[in-house]
């Protein structure tokens, strides 16, 4: 027997028993599936938060020898004033606007990519705008994610998801 249950009618009961609001066992592959998935990559981004994998760079002794140099040199007299520093106001909007340009590149290709993965949710996405048919069986899950924890979780760690 197939159960339409919308966002509110699911719960998971006695240790993750997947469940109408009756407490009677329901299944539906493709959410069960998502859900799996969903799982996975919040507690991915949840271990991944705080981790480095750039790395860095070692001290370089001669970037020390060049900063001792820079601080001694700058301590010299300077007899004649230095003139004042030419301001060039349309080369400075035309490079501000050159990195807002390559910023709205970055983003674009980042919010493309996170879309394209968040795809594999569109069940979970339709679960909660509209509901979906359930069939009696036994299923477990360990929690029922929602698409904004989801979402979350791609947008932190989608360079290392893809």
């Amino acid at each position: 027997m197939r159960t339409f249950i919308k966002k509110d009618g699911l719960q998971l009961v006695n240790g993750g028993y997947l469940s109408n609001m009756d407490e009677a066992p329901v299944y539906n592959a493709d959410f069960v599936n998502a859900q799996r998935r969903a799982e996975y990559v919040v507690i991915f981004a949840k271990h991944a938060k705080n981790l480095d994998f750039k790395g860095k760079e070692a001290a370089s002794l001669f970037d020390l020898k060049k900063a001792v140099q820079d601080e001694i040199a700058g301590t010299r007299p300077e007899y004649i004033e230095a003139p004042a520093k030419f301001e060039k106001k349309l080369s400075n909007q035309l490079a501000d606007e050159a990195l807002k340009f390559v910023e709205w590149e970055e983003n674009s290709t980042k919010v493309a990519k996170i879309n394209d993965f968040l795809q594999e949710f569109n069940v979970l996405d339709d679960f909660e705008a509209h509901g979906l048919f359930f069939k009696d069986k036994i299923v477990k899950l360990n929690k029922i994610y929602t698409m904004d924890e989801i979402k979350t979780a791609v947008e932190q760690t989608i360079d290392l998801l893809k």
